[in-house]
């Protein structure tokens, strides 16, 4: 069901290519409507779309110029074919790591998805999961908790195993870096066939944690890694 809001806007607005933006934005998120500049300075905009593109674009518009759209981080995501490997469609994410709005816009939606939902400890997925689950990590008061591949950690550790194409690999997390009971989410870049992520649960459930649920900033959905975490939440930001 569509909705219709109406903005009012002040401030620095005027002659700064706000109008502009607003109507890129809104055409990000197929949004319609109108716009006008008013006598006093404001802004005026009226706005209709459906309720999760006009939160949105509310966002945006809070943020103003200069700040990164949800369809920006998509187009910020290099596609490197052949790596690390022929055959393979590498999503680099580093170009989208170095816009610090895009950065903070990744950040912020998986911290406003969490938030209130009492997490003590982020368990970050070596080795791009250590980026965002550190930021992560920080804005929701939670502690960061690396699971890194055999060898890595210096302490004693619990592994788990899990199956590749061709053989098998593991995941390690120190045998004291969750409690009994806490509360933990999975961050990670990406979401594909979803066997380090169900390692990584898998660990937290050894040491009898409460795994809340699973974040990604990519999911490649024709790869059915979801179907691996059936019992649990996830939440993807850019999907493929």
């Amino acid at each position: 069901m569509k909705l219709a809001r109406r903005y009012l806007i002040s401030g620095l607005v005027q002659g700064v290519g706000f109008r502009y933006f607003i109507l890129q934005r809104a055409g990000d998120y197929g949004i319609d409507g109108w716009t006008r500049n008013l006598p006093d300075g404001s802004v005026e905009v009226f706005a209709e779309g459906d309720r999760e593109a006009l939160e949105e674009f509310e966002r945006d518009l809070r943020q103003g110029p200069g700040s990164a759209s949800m369809s920006d981080l998509k187009k910020l995501i290099r596609d490197v074919p052949d790596f690390p490997k022929p055959g393979i469609l590498f999503r680099d994410i580093t170009p989208l790591l170095k816009e610090p709005s895009a950065f903070r816009l990744a950040v912020d939606r998986i911290v406003e998805r969490y938030r209130g939902e009492e997490i003590d400890q982020i368990l970050g997925i070596e080795s791009r999961g250590f980026i965002l689950g550190s930021a992560v990590a920080y804005q929701l008061g939670a502690g960061l908790v690396p699971v890194r591949k055999p060898g890595k950690l210096p302490a004693a550790t619990l592994r788990m195993n899990y199956m590749l194409e061709y053989g098998q690999d593991a995941l390690e997390m120190h045998a004291d870096a969750l409690k009994i009971g806490q509360r933990v989410l999975v961050v990670d870049d990406l979401l594909a066939t979803g066997g380090t992520a169900n390692a990584t649960v898998a660990l937290a459930r050894q040491a009898e944690a409460k795994v809340v649920g699973c974040a990604f900033l990519v999911e490649l959905e024709a790869l059915r890694g979801r179907e691996k975490l059936p019992d649990l939440p996830i939440f993807s930001l850019v999907t493929y």
